[in-house]
């Protein structure tokens, strides 16, 4: 038998509308709660969010398109 492993990824965008004088992770579809429930963190990065509601995380991953 061989090796069945992974040999390559489909990489995949997702658009994710904010309103436009708050764009911060609270409208993100990838926040996460912890599970104190306190606390929220980005699916994507990791990244805990303390100030959710306020701007985005410091290595959010998203891009701006503008239009």
């Amino acid at each position: 038998m061989g090796w069945s492993g992974v040999t390559s990824y489909h990489r995949f965008t997702l658009n994710v509308y904010m309103p436009e004088d708050n764009d911060c992770c609270q409208y993100c579809p990838v926040i996460r709660y912890t599970r104190d429930n306190d606390m929220r963190m980005c699916g994507q990065t990791g990244e805990y969010l303390p100030h959710y509601k306020a701007r985005r995380g410091d290595r959010c991953p998203l891009v701006e398109v503008e239009g």
